[in-house]
């Protein structure tokens, strides 16, 4: 079944939800890079007195937290604009390995898809 206008205009709609929400998300506890729009850096976070010892590890540990939830949603926001960038060039749908169609079942739990399930599996081995 081929993806019809409807339906890509469906997906682009959920993926530029999702990019709002991830650009959101990111600058509530992060700044973005002027030089790269999809780049954001955790700052490190103050708790307290710097020569109290609990405060400065419970910094050390958030700190640590922001920067791997930091990474995730930033390669997840790429994925998305990814996507997005392939509805204009109308190679959406279209797998980038082997060429062939996504199943909009694929597309439907996760629109960011750039490769169909075999081609996905075979990159994850």
């Amino acid at each position: 079944m081929s993806l019809t206008p409807s339906h890509i205009h469906e997906y682009e709609k959920r993926l530029r939800q999702e990019e709002n929400h991830l650009s959101e998300t990111l600058i509530s506890f992060a700044k973005q890079n002027k030089d790269a729009s999809n780049e954001f850096t955790s700052e490190f976070p103050s708790f307290g007195d710097p020569t109290d010892e609990d405060a400065t590890i419970a910094a050390v540990n958030e700190y640590g937290t922001r920067l791997s939830a930091e990474r995730a949603l930033e390669e997840r926001l790429r994925s998305v604009r990814s996507a997005l960038e392939r509805i204009q060039n109308k190679t959406y749908g279209t797998c980038a390995q082997c060429g062939k169609e996504i199943p909009p079942a694929r597309l439907d739990a996760s629109p960011e898809a750039a490769l169909c399930a075999a081609c996905s599996s075979t990159k994850n081995s």
